[in-house]
């Protein structure tokens, strides 16, 4: 049995309301098994890039942290799951499974400034 959650963050992305910085993304996937991304690209270009961590940005004795503040990101490898190959980069429709990663999953097309149609994450946790 599994418990599962799927978010639209595409308005989060685009406007940066989450992150602070448009086309950035920062989720805390903490306590899920693992994350399943849909980029639906319509017409637009570019590429998002796909980083991870666990630094939460905590200021010890002052605050937790949080999705927004972490920082120190590394590239991280999902899964195209139409090819079954890794990437670390996704520059079209595509879904990507990943396992096993740090607290905090970045989807940053930022460098790009990619206003796609759909950003869609689907949250898993295995009982």
């Amino acid at each position: 049995m599994s418990v599962q959650i799927v978010l639209d963050v595409t308005s989060e992305y685009l406007s940066g309301s989450e992150s602070g910085t448009p086309y950035l993304i920062k989720l805390d996937i903490g306590g899920y098994d693992y994350a399943v991304v849909q980029f639906v690209y319509g017409g637009a270009s570019g590429s998002f890039d796909l980083f991870h961590t666990n630094d939460s940005g905590a200021i010890q004795g002052v605050s937790d942290g949080s999705a927004v503040s972490s920082n120190n990101n590394v590239a991280v490898q999902g899964i195209d799951l139409a090819s079954g190959t890794g990437v670390t980069q996704v520059s079209g429709d595509a879904i990507v499974r990943f396992q096993s990663i740090a607290r905090y999953l970045w989807i940053d097309g930022s460098g790009d400034e990619i206003a796609i149609d759909k950003l869609l994450v689907r949250l898993y946790k295995i009982h």
